[in-house]
């Protein structure tokens, strides 16, 4: 069991304060495994231009 501790703030508001702590920690936990958060497994980072 793991809990993210985040800002004292009322409950209906609390989401929004977990936000960015809550990214960090996916991708702290992304590089510990190996994985890179800027090139995703499946997802193609291309522009064309015409």
């Amino acid at each position: 069991t793991a809990a993210l501790n985040g800002p004292d703030l009322p409950e209906w508001v609390a989401p929004l304060g977990l936000i960015v702590p809550g990214q960090l920690l996916t991708e702290a936990l992304a590089r510990r495994l190996g994985i890179d958060p800027d090139a995703p497994r499946g997802l193609n980072k291309v522009t064309q231009t015409d």
